[in-house]
């Protein structure tokens, strides 16, 4: 059809080629559209009332047949959209809460292994508290679907760690590894821990600092300071999915923190958790 054709007040139907047809009156004419007003419910997914006003082009549009009846004078009851409306909500709500469910059980069952695989990792005649306390440590994360723990502390911890002094400053590459090797032969660290079988390499340019397969990467440029060695150095001791910066993570940084940097350092970090809610305690009983 074309603008020329349309007169306010005619009757068409308008619709696309292949879709839905609606009976319509014509009652404005815009510069390049019809303003067509609905004379019947429009929509099978979702309906539209019948007065509604749509833009419309003319090429959508035909003249509509004085004899044909409305296809949709008699449109469903309201009710039974409703009813069936409803229905599908309450389903989708069931299912999100079974999802639910499913992933907090799958949560605790990781949590448990991991338990396990750190206190054979760490079979020590007198392990610290957070490794008798794993379970109650790392009970309650949540696991995402790919298989690791939801990392919600992470920029929580980093703003607490402003609070802490960078302590030594590394000035050579092979400073940092003599002070790491340093921390992995001590009497003290090998106490508590496994030799985590870690290397040192220097990062290029001015990028984050990271831990990844048994390989901890330090700028060159802006980490190359003795908390943030130790902080790259607790991810290699956290067992596997929960190696994000949760609860068991913090605690084993604040001991490492407070043996290698000292007391001021230990009080500055726990500061800094405090002032930002960081959790580093235990919860207080692992949930079933």
């Amino acid at each position: 059809m074309l603008k020329s054709d349309g007169k306010v007040g005619m009757k068409v139907l308008f619709g696309r080629g292949s879709g839905e047809k609606t009976l319509g009156k014509i009652v404005k004419i815009n510069r390049k559209n019809f303003k067509v007003e609905t004379l019947e419910v429009r929509g099978t997914k979702k309906t539209h009332r019948k007065g509604g006003r749509w833009n419309v082009p003319p090429s959508l549009c035909k003249p509509a047949p004085s004899a044909e009846p409305s296809r949709q004078s008699a449109p469903q009851p309201k009710a039974s959209r409703k009813i069936k409306t409803t229905t599908s909500y309450s389903y989708s709500y069931s299912y999100r809460s079974n999802n639910k469910e499913v992933r907090n059980r799958r949560a605790r069952e990781a949590a448990g292994r991991s338990a396990d695989v750190l206190k054979a990792a760490c079979d020590l005649s007198n392990p610290p508290t957070y490794i008798k306390a794993s379970r109650r440590y790392l009970d309650g994360t949540t696991i995402r679907k790919r298989g690791d723990e939801y990392d919600g502390q992470r920029q929580k911890l980093y703003d607490a760690e402003k609070k802490c002094t960078r302590g030594t400053e590394f000035k050579t590459f092979r400073q940092a590894e003599r002070y790491l090797d340093k921390m992995l032969n001590s009497a003290w660290f090998n106490r508590r821990f496994n030799n985590p079988n870690v290397t040192l390499r220097p990062g290029r340019g001015s990028g984050s600092a990271c831990y990844s397969n048994g390989s901890i990467r330090l700028s060159t440029k802006n980490h190359m300071c003795e908390r943030i060695l130790i902080h790259e150095l607790t991810h290699a001791l956290v067992p596997k999915p929960h190696a994000g910066h949760g609860r068991l993570f913090c605690a084993i940084y604040l001991d490492l923190v407070r043996h290698f940097m000292g007391e001021d350092a230990y009080d500055q970090l726990v500061a800094g958790y405090r002032a930002k809610n960081v959790k580093y305690q235990p919860h207080r009983s692992a949930k079933r």
